[in-house]
């Protein structure tokens, strides 16, 4: 028979635990109190990247709403300039995919994986074709959300790139 792996203790183990019945009860507590401490960090760090995501957001709203770009004239229509500027894409990223900023954005629809860059992308569908403006709505996005997450993961890298279609 195997010994109580308890210090102290020379009861023998029971079944496939290496505790008695005395110790067993109460290793599965602390066990079950660990489990329980674990779940309220973790709804704390959500409740957190929540917030931070949200607030990320109506910041980005704001500063592309604030945006005031150039017209785009085009060759042959110069009497119908394009007043939203020049078209494009603007994109936020989180480094790396598998961080739990990363996760929460993925399970939570906030962002998708690319493999390709090996990250959690944002693609800004906001303001029609504006570059200027996705690009405004994603330099406040990122900047309030790495402000807002450094200290809650520490490993999320957040970004931004634009490009001109």
């Amino acid at each position: 028979m195997k010994m109580c792996a308890t210090d102290n203790c020379a009861s023998n183990a029971t079944g496939k635990s290496k505790y008695c019945d005395l110790h067993k009860k109460e290793a599965r507590a602390r066990f079950k109190m660990m489990l329980s401490e674990q779940s309220s960090e973790k709804l704390k760090r959500e409740t957190a990247f929540y917030e931070a995501l949200h607030d990320a957001h109506d910041a980005g709203a704001k500063a592309g709403q604030e945006a005031r770009p150039n017209p785009m004239i085009v060759k042959g229509y110069e009497d119908q300039p394009v007043m939203d500027g020049v078209c494009g894409f603007a994109y936020i990223t989180v480094k790396p995919g598998n961080c739990r900023l990363a996760n929460y954005m993925k399970k939570n629809g906030f962002g998708n994986y690319w493999s390709y860059d090996k990250a959690v992308v944002v693609s800004i569908s906001y303001f029609n074709q504006s570059m200027e403006r996705k690009e405004r709505y994603a330099e406040a996005y990122s900047k309030l959300l790495a402000e807002r997450v450094a200290t809650i993961d520490p490993r999320a890298r957040v970004s931004h790139y634009s490009r001109m279609d």
